[in-house]
């Protein structure tokens, strides 16, 4: 669109090393402007623009939070930055400014890192806070159900109560919640959305992914998710390594389920509609455990800047590498192309546990089995497809010679003449037999 541009402002990762080296920027921002711009933003991650509508103006753009703290300080290209944003939407809604956080720990982050949120100052935005709460209320939790899930039955009389006691499904409510949110003021408001949470790299690309899955169906096949996951995860600086602890080292306590809780949260809207997805349940088990097992090159390291410095891409192997080669295996043959958008019900009563992430150690159940038996093998594929071919060539015969009878049920009776005739009424009714 007119309103955006490319900038290689980043191009040897001076300006962030968490970004990418090309990045969209309004197209009346300069670079200079950005270099001042980025002084104010958490880790120098200043807004970019991730995501337009392809039939409007409304953006969805990222950043980490701003920098004001106790005394306010204001910084006048961060915010000519923003109004850009604003302004590349011609549309009369505000720019929606989502912060994923509580407002009491945005509040907190003013005394204690001199940052905070974006206040008065930025003219025709409105903030909003989603209450996601930090990676450790969400390790914690995730430990807990782990635990929970993995001893034998005995309380089952407490199963429900010791499962809303964990807190996960609450955490992943809140970020459906979120997603759908940001997706609803996007397509309903046809509002352009900034989304930060303190450093950006966490809840950020969690509730910006699930809103665009939401938004854009693209993200629910195979490809669009791969494009989806690189963008917003590998390209925008996800910490893999100090996240899951690579190598064993790194402190535990910056070690959280970031990615487990975002494909928690798209199981979820599989389970919803099963059919909208191209992405099945075994490619998110399968991301959940690469990302831990550094078996590929994708979820090395913390940052694109890194990898590329460590030549990953020339000595590795790509994890879509391994996905594109076993396509049948990963792909929900229950796919249905679907265009339209997509909101699911984000009430904890509606949510599940994932028995296939969280009964995996569980010795005392049998193996999980998901609730539509699906394809397990090519060949299995193929005998279906044979299978279904057959079925619809008789019911092609079939119809052909109902069509048949009625055309001879409504010609009036002639006498007929000659041997072929008879012969040829003669085969019909042996047919019939």
């Amino acid at each position: 669109g007119s309103g955006w541009r490319v900038s290689h402002v980043n191009h040897e990762y001076t300006a962030c090393d968490s970004y990418p080296r090309k990045v969209a920027v309004p197209a009346g921002i300069r670079d200079w402007e950005i270099k001042k711009a980025l002084e104010f933003r958490a880790n120098g991650r200043f807004p970019i623009m991730v995501w337009k509508n392809p039939r409007g103006d409304a953006a969805i753009c990222r950043s980490a939070q701003p920098l004001p703290g106790l005394f306010r300080m204001r910084n006048k290209e961060d915010e000519r930055l923003v109004s850009l944003i604003r302004a590349a939407n011609p549309g009369p809604a505000p720019l929606y400014i989502i912060d994923a956080r509580p407002h009491t720990n945005a509040q907190a982050n003013t005394v204690f890192r001199a940052a905070g949120y974006e206040r008065g100052s930025y003219e025709n935005c409105e903030i909003l806070f989603l209450g996601i709460e930090n990676i450790h209320a969400v390790r914690k939790s995730y430990l807990r159900l782990r635990e929970l899930c993995s001893n034998p039955v005995e309380d089952d009389e407490r199963w429900l109560p010791n499962v809303s006691d964990t807190y996960w499904l609450q955490h992943i409510s809140k970020l459906l919640q979120g997603g759908k949110r940001i997706a609803e003021l996007v397509a309903m408001e046809r509002a352009s959305v900034l989304i930060h949470c303190s450093d950006g790299w966490d809840r950020t690309p969690q509730i910006s992914s699930l809103a665009q899955i939401m938004l854009d169906p693209y993200y629910r096949t195979l490809r669009g998710f791969e494009v989806l996951v690189e963008k917003e995860w590998c390209s925008l600086g996800h910490k893999f390594s100090l996240r899951y602890a690579h190598g064993g080292s790194g402190d535990k306590q910056e070690a959280a389920p970031v990615l487990a809780q975002w494909a928690d949260c798209i199981w979820q809207m599989i389970r919803q509609f099963p059919t909208a997805f191209e992405v099945s349940p075994e490619l998110l088990l399968e991301l959940i455990e690469v990302a831990h097992v550094c078996k590929f090159g994708t979820f090395l390291f913390n940052s694109e800047c890194e990898r590329r410095r460590a030549g990953v891409h020339k000595r590795t192997v790509s994890f879509w590498s391994h996905v594109n080669a076993n396509v049948a295996r990963f792909r929900n043959p229950h796919y249905q192309k679907h265009a339209g958008l997509i909101f699911p019900e984000t009430s904890v009563r509606r949510l599940c546990v994932w028995e296939s992430l969280f009964f995996k150690d569980c010795s005392s159940l049998p193996p999980p089995q998901d609730v539509c038996p699906s394809v397990s093998s090519e060949e299995e594929l193929k005998a279906q497809r044979k299978k279904t071919e057959d079925l619809e060539a008789k019911v092609a015969l079939l119809q052909r010679e109902l069509v048949r009878a009625q055309v001879s049920q409504e010609q009036p009776h002639r006498p007929q003449s000659g041997t072929g005739k008879a012969e040829e009424e003669e085969e019909g009714s042996e047919r019939n037999r």
